[in-house]
């Protein structure tokens, strides 16, 4: 899961050394990550500052989240972000989060 962690030099450099050695075999690779590869419209399925419901203040965090939520290049770095960019065909999974919606139905 691309950018889980504390981001320290020792999990960058384990990460970049995973990354450039699979890169330079050609081997397929799956991977993970809750960030976004960019910011503003490109980010989402909603243009930046869209609000479903102005007045619902979940809405209005989420979207305080994903504004503020460090994009992956910023997470992994340039060095390690070019290689996922030539390597990676992107699927992006838009969902929401299960374990949440367990916790809710447990509750009602």
């Amino acid at each position: 899961e691309l950018g889980k962690g504390r981001a320290t030099e020792w999990e960058i450099s384990v990460l970049d050394a995973l990354v450039n050695r699979r890169y330079n075999a050609g081997v397929s690779t799956f991977f993970t990550t809750n960030y976004p590869l960019r910011r503003g419209a490109d980010a989402g399925t909603e243009k930046p500052g869209t609000v479903r419901d102005p007045f619902n203040p979940e809405q209005v965090e989420q979207l305080k989240r994903r504004v503020a939520q460090p994009i992956l290049a910023e997470r992994v770095g340039s060095r390690i972000y070019s290689r996922l960019a030539e390597m990676c065909r992107v699927r992006i999974l838009d969902a929401e989060d299960y374990r949440q919606i367990l916790a809710a139905r447990s509750q009602a």
